[in-house]
């Protein structure tokens, strides 16, 4: 075969970017996985967090005086 090199090089060049795009797209799917997750758990920790502080706050200020 008279480019036997360059057939490698291909071969391995196409290889290397198919397992490169394989692999970047599956760490892209668990960051987006994982902004799923947080997106789902965070509103509900901040409301409680919300909550609470909202009313330390207003229970300061009614009884600040006293």
């Amino acid at each position: 075969m008279k480019h036997f090199k360059l057939y490698m090089a291909a071969k391995f060049l196409l290889l290397f970017v198919t397992a490169l795009f394989a692999g970047v797209s599956y760490v892209i799917s668990w960051v987006l996985h994982g902004f799923v997750w947080l997106f789902d758990r965070l509103p509900r920790w901040w409301y409680y967090e919300a909550v609470t502080w909202n009313t330390s706050i207003e229970y300061y200020r009614k009884n600040k005086n006293k």
